[in-house]
């Protein structure tokens, strides 16, 4: 819906460049988002005035469930879906317990491989090519009378991008998802570099632009959702909040460089960027290559028990 949204937003923008000048070339795309908060806002006072039933199990608001459930759920599903829940508090609790971060190989660290995941995810600069790409395409001359068209298509193919994700989750595993994206970004960013350093006419500047895409693609079947998925696997519900506050502050932050960005980019053509954004995604596949364990077709319960005992004989050890 993140990706759709962005989507809209561009065919909004490609109207009003076409359409508005002035006043309204500004106002009527400003209108779009400010339309689409206020049904948001009438949707969670009127319709789902009310939180999750996870949440209220796990912080003990027995009470309110039922309320919940009655609204959600079929009259004959909503008692099996509350012990469902509950079978799955019991196991998440004596999981976590026994092994505190499953995914990592370290024991008293998954808050931190969480933010850093969320920190590396905007690392990566895939901000720029999608929100700036009309400013990126207008700088060629043989791209810049079509810019605007550019950045819808872009703006599909981010949202096209997504969908294959529906299916990865359920087949390939989270870490080996990750790898794939950090190398695909590493490759991208590379071939960028590439043809910014040789001469403009050894190469079409429509190769710029297949870059783009694919560095795209491959941060929307990995990066982009597979993060939200693993951290929430990762870490308890606790954490969660603080970790996603981490990932948007980074977002803020590198947004706001940006600016300076353009202004040096003019004379450098984005060359330097481009290299400091694969630095970036190499660093992360290390990070990820070096500190995450698969655990597609293993036992959960028995890999807990394995770790447990391990980390009793390390504690006697130190001891």
């Amino acid at each position: 819906m993140i990706s759709l949204g962005i989507l809209f937003a561009f065919i909004v923008g490609g109207i009003s460049n076409y359409s508005f000048s002035g006043y309204w070339s500004w106002a009527f795309p400003s209108l779009f988002p400010c339309s689409a908060i206020l049904v948001q806002c009438y949707l969670f006072i009127e319709k789902f005035n009310y939180d999750t039933p996870k949440w209220l199990l796990f912080n003990d608001r027995t009470n309110d469930i039922e309320r919940v459930m009655r609204k959600i759920y079929k009259p004959w599903a909503w008692q099996g879906r509350i012990s469902e829940i509950e079978d799955e508090k019991t196991s998440i609790k004596s999981i976590k317990e026994a092994l505190p971060c499953i995914v990592t190989r370290s024991f008293s660290r998954p808050v931190a491989l969480a933010y850093v995941l969320c920190i590396f995810q905007q690392l990566t600069g895939i901000n720029l090519p999608i929100f700036y790409s009309k400013a990126i395409f207008s700088k060629y001359n043989e791209l810049s009378s079509i810019s605007t068209l550019l950045t819808t298509i872009l703006g599909l193919f981010n949202f096209l991008f997504v969908v294959p994700s529906f299916f990865l989750v359920r087949s390939v595993s989270r870490r080996s998802l990750l790898l794939q994206g950090f190398t695909g970004l590493i490759l991208c960013y590379s071939g960028l570099v590439l043809v910014c350093c040789l001469d403009q006419s050894f190469y079409p500047h429509w190769i710029k632009l297949v870059l783009v895409i694919l560095s795209v693609g491959f941060y929307e079947t990995s990066l982009g959702p597979i993060v939200w998925i693993y951290i929430t696997e990762l870490i308890s519900f606790d954490w969660i909040g603080s970790a996603i506050s981490v990932q948007w502050a980074c977002a803020a932050a590198i947004s706001a460089v940006y600016p300076l960005i353009f202004k040096y980019g003019e004379i450098y053509d984005y060359q330097i960027l481009y290299c400091c954004f694969a630095f970036s995604c190499a660093v992360g596949f290390g990070l990820i290559y070096i500190f995450t364990i698969d655990l597609k077709g293993v036992d959960a319960d028995l890999l807990a028990e394995q770790y447990s005992t391990r980390r009793h004989s390390e504690d006697h050890l130190l001891t």
